[in-house]
C-alpha cells in the first residue's frame, strides 16, 4: 500500500482516509486496539486543525481592528487637514500648509497601515513643533488615533505569528498522520496475515508519496515496511 500524501487536506485525512479506516477496522472485533489507535491518530490531526481555526479567527480579528484603526487614522487626518486649512485661510502654498503636509492630504493616507502611521507621526510633529492653539484639538485626536493604530498593529503583528506557528504544528501532524496511517496498515497485515486483505481497510494514494525522513517514536510503532507492499514482504516476518 501506498503512503498517503502530506500535501492532502486535513479533510482528505482526517474524514477520507482515517474515518473510513476506523469504520473498517471497527467491523473486526480482532482489530479493535487498532480501530482505537485510528481514533486517536484522526483525534490528534484534527485537534491541530480546530487550534489553527481558532488562532487563524483570532488573527482576523485582529486584522479587522487594524483596520479600523487605520480608517479612524483617516479621518484624524482630514480633521488636521481641516484644522490647518483653517488656521492658514485656506490657502495651500502657506509654508506651514506645505512643511505639515508636503505631499497633501492624498500623500498621507495610505494604502498600507504602517506607511500612514509613519506619515502621520510627522504630521504631528510639525503641528506639535508650532504649538498655535487653533490646532491643538486636532492634534490631540490626531495624537490618540496614531497610538490607537500603533498598538492595533503590534496586535496583529503577534496573531500572525501565531497563526502561522499553527500552521507549522498542522504541517506536521500531517506528516505524522501519514506515518501513522501507513503504520496500522503494517500493524493489520501482521494480524491478518494476508496484505490484500490488510489493504481492504484503508484507502491509499494511488501513487507512491514522498514523505521527510522518519524521527524515532517512543510509541513503540511499528518497523517501517516499504511503500509499497506485498506477501513476499511480509512472509518472512510471520515466519518468524
Amino acid at each position: 500500500m501506498n503512503q498517503l500524501s502530506p500535501t492532502s487536506s486535513v479533510e482528505t485525512l482526517v474524514d477520507t482516509y482515517g474515518w473510513y479506516a476506523i469504520t473498517r477496522l471497527d467491523g473486526n472485533p480482532d482489530l479493535a486496539a487498532i480501530a482505537a489507535e485510528a481514533r486517536s491518530m484522526n483525534s490528534d490531526l484534527d485537534q491541530s486543525h480546530d487550534n489553527f481555526r481558532s488562532v487563524s479567527r483570532a488573527n482576523m480579528s485582529s486584522a479587522s481592528a487594524r483596520d479600523t484603526r487605520k480608517y479612524q487614522l483617516d479621518a484624524a487626518l482630514r480633521n488636521a487637514r481641516t484644522a490647518v486649512l483653517i488656521w492658514v485661510h485656506n490657502r495651500r502654498s502657506s509654508r506651514y500648509y506645505r512643511a505639515i503636509f508636503p505631499r497633501g492630504l492624498a500623500g498621507a493616507i495610505s494604502t498600507s497601515a504602517d506607511e500612514e502611521l509613519q506619515a502621520a507621526r510627522s504630521i504631528l510633529t510639525k503641528m506639535t513643533e508650532y504649538a498655535v492653539p487653533e490646532l491643538g484639538p486636532a492634534t490631540e485626536v490626531l495624537r490618540a488615533a496614531i497610538e490607537a493604530l500603533d498598538a492595533a498593529l503590534v496586535d496583529y503583528a503577534v496573531s500572525l505569528r501565531a497563526r502561522k506557528d499553527a500552521w507549522s504544528v498542522v504541517q506536521a501532524a500531517k506528516v505524522t498522520f501519514c506515518r501513522r496511517y501507513y503504520g496500522l496498515f503494517c500493524q493489520v497485515v501482521q494480524i491478518v496475515g494476508d496484505p490484500a486483505l490488510a489493504m481492504t481497510y484503508f484507502r491509499h494514494e494511488r501513487r507512491p508519496a514522498s514523505l521527510p525522513p522518519e524521527v524515532p517514536e517512543s510509541s513503540g510503532a511499528s518497523p517501517a515496511l516499504p511503500e509499497t507492499i506485498t506477501n513476499s514482504d511480509v512472509e518472512p516476518a510471520l515466519a518468524a
